[in-house]
């Protein structure tokens, strides 16, 4: 008890001591007038009931905090407090309380957990989802009854219901195929909200959200196909995809060798047809040189021809 209320309680109990000295003490006094004997004993009973009330107020009277609310039962009947408080008498009456708090609560399905989808494969998925309960009398009346003094512990609140939150993963997982479960993360957690809103309903808890935080396949050391036969038929499915894209890949790959030796093959093709045009135009170049060179030879020698004619006329 703190300093404040040890205080307090001393205050409150001299009150009640004075009211009771002053409706007691004027019997002990015989020669005090009937009029004033009336007067004191009128104050001390007022003051009796009042600090009667004072005590009831600070010692039995509960107030909620703003994040709880809580359910008082016994007599009187059931109570819902929000925002408020109420007198609770030990033994008479009983208080649960409520948590109004967001709980998150993580849900891992992976390895050998992992989730089974419409192909057959498995899924390990992390999911994450927050609940509180609604400030309303009905839900907090409903929280108190289904959880009793646990609602306002997360750990105790997901054992309630985990295998709810883990039943509609399992549900919707089963009607989309891997592939779409990874591309349609979204579409994914809003089915699974759809489903646990209405089953939370019955613990007075409401979905505030659905978050997928991890999706991938599982390993296939996590199947167990002796075993499942769902399993079995997984594991088939993933050999036919890996053998299926391996021969794809193979394929491509001999493709593209055999694109690269036709362009090999084109480029040196064109390279042989631009060796045969450049060694023509050098031939043809050096053709075209020569009868120049002729042809200058024979003006020439033509030149000197004349020349040597007019010389031999004038002599």
């Amino acid at each position: 008890m703190s300093r404040n209320s040890g205080s307090m309680a001393f205050v409150l109990f001299l009150g009640i001591v004075a009211g009771l000295a002053l409706i007691v003490g004027p019997f002990f006094v015989p020669a005090l007038p009937d009029a004033s004997r009336i007067v004191l004993l009128g104050f001390g009973v007022a003051l009796l009931l009042v600090f009667t009330v004072l005590i009831v107020i600070t010692r039995l009277y509960r107030k909620t905090a703003a994040d709880e609310a809580f359910v008082r039962t016994g007599v009187g009947g059931r109570k819902c407090i929000i925002d408020g408080g109420a007198i609770v008498i030990p033994v008479v009456h009983e208080v649960i309380p409520v948590s109004l708090k967001t709980f998150k609560l993580d849900v891992d399905r992976t390895g050998g957990e992992a989730l089974i989808t419409a192909d057959f494969l498995r899924a390990d998925v992390k999911a994450v989802f927050y609940v509180r309960v609604q400030k309303e009398p009905q839900d907090i009346v409903q929280a108190a009854t289904s959880l009793g003094m646990s609602s306002g512990n997360p750990q105790a609140v997901q054992q309630l219901i985990f295998e709810k939150l883990v039943s509609a993963l399992r549900t919707v997982a089963a009607t989309q195929k891997l592939y779409d479960l990874n591309a349609k993360r979204a579409e994914f957690a809003e089915a699974v909200q759809r489903i646990v809103e209405q089953d939370l309903k019955s613990n007075g808890l409401t979905l505030e959200s659905v978050t997928i935080s991890s999706l991938d396949q599982a390993p296939v050391q996590a199947m167990r196909p002796e075993e499942n036969v769902f399993d079995a038929q997984g594991v088939r499915t993933i050999a036919e995809q890996v053998q299926a894209q391996r021969v794809a890949r193979n394929s491509i790959e001999r493709e593209a060798d055999q694109r690269v030796k036709e362009q090999n093959v084109k480029t040196s093709q064109y390279v042989a047809q631009q060796e045969v045009i450049e060694a023509r135009a050098k031939v043809e170049a050096e053709a075209a040189k020569n009868i120049a060179a002729a042809e200058n030879q024979q003006k020439a020698q033509a030149g000197l021809d004349t020349v040597a004619a007019t010389t031999s006329q004038t002599a």
